[in-house]
C-alpha cells in the first residue's frame, strides 16, 4: 500500500477516526475512537506516516491538516512534530462499504 486516507468525521457513527489503504487491487480500511474537533480527509504515504508514528512516545497523537492537505503530527507534551506532504481525500480513490466475497468450488473430475 502506497497511500493512507485518513478521514475524521463528527456524525455520531461511534468510530469518528477512519484509516482505509489501497493499491487498486487490495483495500484494507480500520476505525477507532478519537477526539475530532473539525472533520476533514487526507491521504498520505502509508510508510511515511507508519513510520513517524512508530517513532513517537506512546502518547496522544495530535493529528492538524491545512488546506493543501500538508498534515501534522505531534505527540501531546513531545517537543518534536513532523510533517507531512499529502493529498485532499477526496482524490483517494473510494473503497467500497462492504466486503462481497464470493464462494468459489473446485470439483475433481
Amino acid at each position: 500500500m502506497t497511500d493512507l486516507v485518513v478521514t475524521a468525521t463528527l456524525d455520531g457513527s461511534g468510530a469518528p477516526f477512519r484509516v482505509a489503504a489501497t493499491d487498486l487491487y487490495l483495500a484494507v480500511s480500520g476505525q477507532t475512537h478519537a477526539e475530532v474537533n473539525t472533520p476533514g480527509s487526507v491521504a498520505v504515504p502509508a510508510k511515511d506516516l507508519r513510520d513517524r508514528v512508530a517513532a513517537m512516545p506512546d502518547l496522544p497523537i495530535h493529528i492538524t491538516t491545512t488546506e493543501s492537505a500538508q498534515t501534522t503530527l505531534k505527540a501531546v507534551g513531545a517537543q518534536r512534530r513532523y510533517t507531512l506532504h499529502g493529498i485532499p481525500g477526496s482524490e483517494f480513490p473510494q473503497l467500497p462499504n462492504s466486503l462481497v466475497v464470493q464462494e468459489v468450488a473446485f470439483v475433481d473430475q
